[in-house]
């Protein structure tokens, strides 16, 4: 489980999250990044202002570095833009390599700014990022989420709108989390827009209804369709409602509201619609290997 450890002493910490915020007012933003540097380098001296070797998962070479683990081409742009406003490029401050990332990527710090929930925020680091499994459910980019809400307490009272918290009439929070999916390549190359996805997946009112989305690829069985008058409800454990009213839960340790928050995120991503395609077509697949079926033809050779 991820959560945020203390570092008000932590002069890495404060320097960078300093200067972030002169562009970055959204609290959902700022525990997104503070939540990013601490699982890339723990805002440790030793990192921020050091490189290390770090292949990608596929096993290619590569070096990064810096408070948020730069890599190849992004970490040498870091150094040179350091050095060039004045700082030290084999060790630049905080503060410079705030500002680098602030400029690196103008479009990322926009929707940062409109970002939400810390979920949401989170996620659009982990996309830029793209460490091993960013896009995977649950490991490491669950971890981050997890991190990145217990974050979201320090930065309640930053200038920007505080943060959103869930209502707590059933549904409320299901339906931003659903309707802010990011659309599936599947989806994309049939012409469906973000918009389009994101209407489709939109609950029906307070009881959270998810209109089912027809898959390109493949049809789902009818056990598998969401029924068009039921809530979210995924088979085990508590309902989506429940864990949602429970996230709400004053008595909350922070460590204990970032296990229920986890166990929200994997119902919601077990509940969406193209991941319950994704796993009846393996299902299927498998089912096709224990149980191989002689063709036609096979049948005429014997």
């Amino acid at each position: 489980m991820g959560s945020a450890p203390d570092l008000s002493k932590n002069d890495v910490y404060s320097g960078f999250m300093d200067t972030v915020k002169t562009k970055v007012t959204n609290p959902n933003a700022l525990a997104a990044i503070a939540a990013t540097g601490n699982a890339e380098s723990s805002f440790s001296p030793n990192r921020a202002f050091g490189s290390w070797s770090d292949p990608s998962e596929s096993g290619q070479a590569g070096t990064a570095g810096g408070i948020l683990s730069w890599r190849g081409p992004r970490f040498e742009a870091m150094r040179a833009f350091a050095g060039s406003n004045g700082g030290d490029a084999n060790a630049p401050s905080p503060q410079l390599q705030a500002q680098y990332f602030l400029q690196e990527d103008p479009g990322l710090i926009d929707a940062l700014n409109a970002a939400k929930s810390p979920e949401e925020a989170q996620r659009l680091m982990n996309n830029a990022w793209k460490f091993a499994g960013y896009n995977r459910p649950g490991g490491e980019a669950a971890r981050r989420i997890s991190m990145a809400n217990s974050f979201a307490s320090r930065f309640a009272g930053s200038e920007a709108a505080p943060v959103q918290a869930a209502s707590l009439e059933p549904g409320a929070g299901v339906s931003a989390a659903l309707s802010k999916r990011p659309l599936p390549q599947e989806y994309a190359s049939k012409g469906i827009t973000q918009d389009q996805w994101d209407r489709m997946n939109a609950p029906d009112g307070p009881a959270a209804v998810v209109q089912p989305v027809q898959s390109p690829r493949a049809t789902a069985p009818a056990a598998v369709q969401t029924s068009q008058a039921a809530p979210v409800q995924v088979a085990g454990g508590p309902s989506v409602q429940q864990l949602l009213q429970a996230s709400q839960d004053p008595r909350l340790s922070e460590q204990q509201r970032g296990v229920v928050n986890l166990m929200l995120k994997q119902k919601l991503d077990e509940a969406n619609p193209s991941n319950q395609l994704e796993l009846e077509k393996n299902r299927l697949e498998v089912e096709k290997l224990r149980n191989p079926q002689m063709t036609p033809a096979e049948k005429a050779r014997l």
